[in-house]
């Protein structure tokens, strides 16, 4: 068993450097054809990118939130509309809110509606009417005294402030 070892070593040897022989003389004659293939050659270093390291896990700060400026009226924080409740009648307060429509006619008008709601809080006034031009989108302040008037609230214009009412772009609203 160990002498068949030994031949199939050394036959091994012989045939396949005879067969290596072969193949470094065929490199020193020239090709009688031009390959049909020509592999392109490849500088595998210059291609190789070694994997960067993770950026380091520093802390970001949290974004910090922006305050919106208050609305207000002399001095005096105004609330929105929908945040009028019954416990305030009978007080002063600033209220603001986007205008959903307003009347009785465009040109002269004494009520604002902040709702298509029929039962919801909207500013009245009993004693003036006011000639500018107002758009549905735009923003009201109203500084003046809350009244309970049935199925809804409403906020009546301080009569003795001649900018008890103001009036502008919804933007005014924040």
């Amino acid at each position: 068993m160990r002498r068949l070892a030994i031949r199939l070593v050394v036959l091994s040897i012989v045939f396949g450097g005879s067969w290596i022989c072969n193949q470094v003389s065929n490199l020193s004659t020239p090709a009688q054809s031009a390959p049909s293939f020509v592999a392109p050659v490849v500088d595998s270093a210059a291609q190789y990118k070694p994997p960067t390291s993770a950026p380091a896990n520093t802390p970001r700060p949290l974004p910090t939130a922006t305050s919106i400026p208050a609305i207000t009226y002399r001095g005096t924080e105004c609330i929105e509309w929908t945040e009028v409740r019954s416990s305030q009648i009978d007080t002063r307060i600033c209220v603001y809110g986007i205008i959903y429509t307003y009347g009785p006619y465009s040109n002269r008008w004494d009520t604002i509606q902040f709702s298509p709601s029929a039962n919801s809080f909207r500013v009245t006034d009993f004693n003036y009417y006011y000639l500018e031009p107002l758009d549905g989108g735009d923003c009201a302040i109203i500084y003046g005294r809350i009244r309970d008037y049935g199925p809804y609230l409403i906020i009546t214009p301080e009569k003795d402030a001649d900018d008890a009412i103001r009036t502008g772009p919804g933007s005014l609203c924040g």
